[in-house]
């Protein structure tokens, strides 16, 4: 039987640098689930192999971001949620 991890790796992504998929597609694979909320402006496609993924058409700002992945981490029975930087 899978157990769901109680941690979960998360990042708020803006104009995010090209290494940051494969860096987070490591954690992944380590069996951590991965959520990315990506700020960048503009329509656009997720280049994340997340196990979620948010995209916003325009910067909602790194609060509204944050208290989103919270929201739903905690709405899902997560009991740590560890937030990464892009960079």
């Amino acid at each position: 039987m899978d157990m769901k991890p109680s941690l979960l790796v998360a990042t708020v992504a803006y104009k995010a640098p090209s290494t940051l998929g494969p860096r987070l597609e490591l954690i992944r694979q380590s069996g951590l689930p991965v959520w990315v909320f990506d700020n960048s402006p503009g329509q656009h496609e997720s280049t994340y192999n997340a196990t979620k993924v948010w995209i916003e058409e325009h910067n909602v700002g790194l609060g509204p971001a944050l208290y989103r992945l919270l929201s739903d981490a905690h709405q899902q029975g997560y009991g740590y949620l560890w937030y990464l930087d892009q960079d």
